[in-house]
C-alpha cells in the first residue's frame, strides 16, 4: 500500500485545562470546523477530540481533551484523566487554558504542577479576555505560579489573540523540531486530505448504551473513547483511521440516538444531530443493538431512519456473550429446538423486514470476540455498494426470471410487461424498469426481483432501489 501522510506523522499541540475554560471554542476556531460541541456546562468534553489546523504554511494535528475537576466522586474523571494521560503523551506542545475572569482553582493549580514535572513545553493562555480592561487581567502576579511565565491573553470566542497564538505555536522551537520531519505534509490543507482514497469510512449507529464506544475501541485496539454504563457518554462524533489487511478504514463513533420526544437537552440534541448527518456521509452503516436486551421501539426506528436513508448496512448484535443470560424476548414462533444465533437470526427478520438485507454478526465488544470478522464483512458490503453490473449480464439474467416467473399486475386491469432493465447508478444500485404504459408490477413482483438480482449479483448489505419508467411501445 502507498506510504500516505498520516494525521498522527503531524505535530500534535494539546489543549488542557480545567472545567469550562473554553477549550472546545478554541479548538473549533482554530480547526474552523464546528466539530466539537460547545456548551456553558462543565464537563462536555469528556474524550480527547483530534482536529487538524494550518497556520502560515504549518500543519498541525490539535487535540482537545476533557475538563480535569480533580474530584474524585466525578462519575468521569478517572475516564477523563486517562484520555487526558493519552493527550500529553502524544503532545509536541501543550496549551494550558485558563479563564481569565476567575481566580486560579486549585484544580489548575494541580493541572500547572503535573505540566511542570512532565517537562512537556506549555504555553499558558488566558482565555475570555474579550476586552482589553479583561485583557489586562493576564498580567496580574497571581497567575505566575503556575511556573509557566505570564498567560497569552485570547478570546476564543471572539477570535482576539488567536492569531498571535498561533505564530507562539508554529515558532516555538518545540513544533519546528517535531515539524522538521514532516515535508510530504506541506500540501495537505484539512484533515480529509489525510484520509487515503479507498478508506471505507465506517459509522455506528445505535440507541444509548449498546455498547458503541465498547465496539469502537475494540475495533481499532484502543482506549480512545470513554465506556461507562451510564446513557449519553458519548455525545460528539469521534473518528479514526485504522488499517487491516492493507484495508483503511474511518471508524466513526456517534451519540446514542434517543427519541427525538425524549431528548430535553440541548447538548444532546446537537450530538443526535451529528450522528445522523454522519449517517449520511458513511459508506457503511454499522446498527449496533444489544443482543442481551429486547428490541426496543427506538431501535425499530433508527432501523426505519437508516433504511429510508439507503446507506449499506451491517447489524451488529453486541453484548452476544450475554445472550444465555436473557431469551425471554425471543418470540413464541422460533423454535425451541434452533440453536441460539438462529433463533436471533429469526428473532430480527421478524422485526426488521424491510432491512432483511442486512447481515448479521454477533459479537461482544468486551470479550473481543468475532470483532476480526467485521472487517472482512465491512470490505465485501462496501464492494457490493459499488457494484456495477454489466449490462448484458443484468439483461441475460433478468430475461431468465422473467421466463421463470411472469411480471404480475397491481392496480389496473392490463397484464404488465417489462420490456428491458438497467442499472442507472450505483452506491446504492439503482435500476430502471421499463413497463407497459398505464400497467403496474405488484410490489411482491418487484421483491422477487430484488432476491434474484441480489443472490445472483451478490449485493450483500447494500440496499437496492428500482424506478419504474412507463413506455409506449
Amino acid at each position: 500500500m502507498q506510504n500516505l501522510p498520516h494525521i498522527d506523522d503531524l505535530p500534535t499541540v494539546a489543549i488542557v485545562g480545567r472545567v469550562n475554560a473554553g477549550k472546545s471554542t478554541l479548538f473549533n476556531h482554530i480547526t474552523d470546523s464546528g466539530h466539537a460541541i460547545v456548551s456553558s456546562r462543565a464537563g462536555t468534553t469528556r474524550t480527547r477530540n483530534t482536529g487538524v489546523a494550518r497556520w502560515r504554511g504549518n500543519l498541525f494535528r490539535i487535540v482537545d481533551t476533557g475538563g480535569l475537576t480533580f474530584d474524585k466522586t466525578d462519575d468521569f474523571e478517572k475516564d477523563v484523566r486517562q484520555q487526558f494521560e493519552k493527550a500529553l503523551d502524544e503532545a509536541t506542545l501543550v496549551i494550558f487554558l485558563v479563564d481569565v475572569t476567575t481566580e486560579p482553582t486549585v484544580a489548575e493549580q494541580e493541572l500547572g504542577k503535573k505540566l511542570r514535572q512532565s517537562k512537556i513545553p506549555t504555553i499558558l493562555v488566558a482565555n475570555k479576555a474579550d476586552t482589553n480592561a479583561i485583557a489586562v487581567r493576564a498580567t496580574d502576579p497571581t497567575w505566575r505560579k503556575f511556573g509557566l511565565g505570564e498567560p497569552t491573553p485570547i478570546s476564543a470566542s471572539t477570535g482576539r489573540g488567536i492569531g498571535d497564538l498561533l505564530d507562539t505555536i508554529v515558532t516555538h522551537e518545540a513544533f519546528i523540531a517535531a515539524n522538521s520531519g514532516a515535508e510530504s505534509l506541506r500540501n495537505v490543507s484539512k484533515k480529509e486530505d489525510l484520509i487515503p482514497p479507498g478508506t471505507i469510512k465506517v459509522a455506528l449507529i445505535g440507541k444509548p448504551n449498546v455498547g458503541k464506544s465498547s465496539l469502537f475501541n475494540a475495533l481499532i485496539g484502543e482506549d480512545r473513547v470513554i465506556v461507562s454504563n451510564i446513557p449519553h457518554t458519548t455525545r460528539e462524533t469521534h473518528d479514526t483511521l485504522f488499517t487491516f489487511n492493507d484495508q483503511n478504514y474511518l471508524f466513526i463513533d456517534t451519540a446514542g440516538i434517543r427519541k427525538k420526544r425524549n431528548i430535553d437537552d440541548s447538548l444532546e440534541k446537537t450530538g443526535v444531530h451529528q450522528s445522523l448527518s454522519i449517517i449520511e456521509e458513511a459508506d457503511v452503516v454499522l446498527f449496533v443493538i444489544d443482543a442481551s436486551s429486547p428490541l426496543s421501539h427506538q431501535d425499530k426506528a433508527l432501523a426505519g431512519f437508516i433504511q429510508e436513508k439507503n446507506k449499506p448496512l451491517i447489524i451488529v448484535a453486541n453484548k452476544w456473550d450475554l445472550i444465555s443470560l436473557n431469551q425471554a424476548h425471543v418470540p413464541a414462533h422460533v423454535q425451541k429446538d434452533d440453536d441460539e444465533e438462529t433463533k436471533f437470526r429469526k428473532y430480527l427478520d421478524y422485526n426488521f423486514r424491510y432491512i432483511s438485507f442486512a447481515p448479521i454478526i454477533f459479537v461482544s465488544a468486551k470479550e473481543n470476540l468475532n470483532i476480526a470478522q467485521l472487517f472482512p464483512l465491512v470490505s465485501e458490503v462496501n464492494t457490493a455498494r459499488t457494484k456495477k453490473i454489466d449490462p448484458l449480464e443484468l439483461e441475460t439474467a433478468f430475461r431468465a426470471m422473467i421466463k421463470r416467473h411472469l411480471p404480475t399486475k397491481g392496480k389496473g386491469v392490463r397484464h404488465p410487461k417489462i420490456y428491458s432493465i438497467k442499472q442507472i447508478a450505483f452506491g446504492p444500485p439503482v435500476f430502471e424498469l421499463a413497463v407497459r404504459r398505464k400497467t403496474d408490477l405488484h410490489e411482491s413482483y418487484m421483491r422477487y426481483l430484488e432476491k434474484h438480482i441480489r443472490s445472483q449479483f451478490g449485493f450483500i448489505g447494500v440496499p437496492m432501489v428500482f424506478y419504474v419508467k412507463k413506455v409506449m411501445v
